[in-house]
């Protein structure tokens, strides 16, 4: 039994096929996907290998690049932009109310180098 965990949308979009194609080869292999957008302890949950986007906040773990990279877009509503106003840098998204999947403090990367920390309003943080 091969215990696989993943986002929900990184399984449903990028692993689920590849699982299928695994098993066409394999098929003397068993295989359990664990989809969920709480990051797996694999310390101590059972799973074999854990697929998620970016690089690991535990220094520990080992991560290799498996598939393209995850274009994200950033985007605000009209109503929250007439309340906050429009960031008018890449900097000003600290001063902003962030939606993001996991939880803690996320860094968007913009164009490679410049990184800015964003913390969500814990009303609204997914996952949180």
């Amino acid at each position: 039994m091969l215990k696989l965990s993943a986002s929900s949308d990184l399984g449903r979009n990028v692993l689920l096929p590849w699982q299928n194609d695994f098993q066409d080869l394999h098929p003397q292999v068993a295989s359990r996907p664990q989809l969920s957008d709480l990051m797996a302890n694999v310390y101590s949950d059972p799973v074999d290998a854990a697929f998620r986007y970016g690089e690991p906040l535990d220094s520990s773990l080992v991560a290799l690049p498996l598939a393209m990279s995850n274009r994200q877009v950033l985007c605000a509503s009209a109503a929250y932009l007439i309340r906050h106003g429009a960031p008018a840098s890449p900097d000003e998204l600290a001063q902003h109310d962030c939606l993001y999947f996991m939880r803690g403090v996320k860094t968007f990367v913009i164009g490679g180098a410049s990184r800015v920390r964003v913390t969500a309003n814990s009303r609204c943080a997914l996952g949180a």
